[in-house]
């Protein structure tokens, strides 16, 4: 399933550019929901009015995407809704339903927003239009601005994540944006490539298998020979591997491993105290690489040893525990129980 990003925005005035947006998105792998395009991913309720069908869909999207230019649109109040815009209220709904906001502000509006916010602090009255750009009946759409770009209160349990954005862009035309957004949304665009090229078995997966396990009571150190195989669809370029959990951590660079093929490498691992007394060490091997997308991904294994006699060490638990993007910034796809190829 891929991210779904609402766009909200007047359509008839902007019809060109919600077409290229849809275009846009598409192309980086996230799906557009758009009221007014029938190809897009906006699901139509037929029980629903559209007010309520589109604040269903602002519900049920990844990221939420507002655009204003030059409209407001008409009030909902005399129709049971707070009184403000179907945008403004697609926003509030935004809000309420804690989705991340981008607000896109067309340039000559932000700056129509400067000269009404003067205006208003100096308590003059408001001409019938401001800056050739935007009439008196769309002044509304100025509330929305400073709403959105007020901070909010932090409070205890806010966090990094509920915290609310209250970024503004600027843009002054649909090349600016279409930028912008593809900028501001790469991890929601990674995050989309990455489920789309599992879904398709297109990554590499690294695994690795524990041939032999030797410990060097004196030194209190460990040998290990193990295999790292590639039992993924597509090439791991460039891999190295990483311990973790080992007093001296080493990193080992690898050929390039093809789907199905393997490396057999020898680490030697100096064994903490602890470790060593409880005859029960347990590592965290990241095998690192690259896809022949360009991504830069790690697959982390969970290996886990167990000796009552050094000269006999028990056969090593291995279970693959997650693929980490590694790109930008990261984020984790679930792995859950043993994976194929694992002891």
């Amino acid at each position: 399933m891929f991210v779904k990003a609402f766009i909200s925005s007047t359509c008839y005035d902007l019809i060109d550019l919600r077409a290229e947006l849809e275009a846009e998105l598409r192309g980086l792998g996230i799906g557009p929901m758009l009221s007014d395009r029938p190809s897009s991913e906006f699901t139509v309720d037929p029980y629903r009015n559209s007010i309520d069908t589109c604040l269903a869909n602002v519900r049920e999207c990844d990221v939420f995407i507002i655009i204003l230019s030059r409209r407001d649109g008409p009030p909902l109040g005399r129709f049971g809704y707070k009184d403000v815009s179907a945008t403004h209220l697609e926003y509030l709904e935004a809000v309420k339903a804690k989705k991340p906001i981008y607000m896109y502000v067309r340039d000559r509006l932000d700056g129509a927003f400067s000269v009404w916010r003067q205006l208003k602090r100096g308590k003059a009255k408001l001409p019938e239009e401001i800056s050739g750009w935007i009439n008196k009946n769309d002044y509304p759409i100025f509330d929305l601005i400073k709403k959105h770009g007020q901070l909010t209160k932090r409070t205890r349990r806010a966090t990094a994540k509920t915290a609310q954005n209250n970024w503004i862009a600027t843009f002054r035309n649909s090349c600016d944006l279409k930028r912008m957004i593809a900028f501001d949304l790469r991890k929601h665009f990674l995050q989309g490539l990455i489920e789309g090229l599992t879904k398709r078995k297109q990554l590499p997966l690294l695994v690795p298998e524990v041939m032999q396990a030797k410990i060097d009571v004196k030194e209190m150190s460990m040998n290990l020979e193990m295999t790292i195989m590639n039992v993924g669809f597509s090439a791991a370029i460039h891999p190295y591997i990483k311990i973790l959990g080992a007093k001296t951590p080493p990193l080992i660079k690898c050929l390039t491993l093809l789907p199905n093929a393997k490396n057999q490498i020898c680490l030697r691992l100096e064994l903490d105290e602890q470790a060593f007394k409880e005859k029960n060490p347990v590592f965290r091997l990241q095998c690192c690489y690259t896809t022949s997308e360009g991504l830069y991904m790690c697959d982390s294994t969970r290996i886990e040893l167990y000796w009552d006699d050094p000269e006999n060490v028990g056969p090593p638990v291995c279970k693959l525990e997650e693929k980490t993007l590694i790109n930008d910034r990261s984020f984790e796809i679930g792995l859950s129980g043993d994976s194929p190829g694992l002891a």
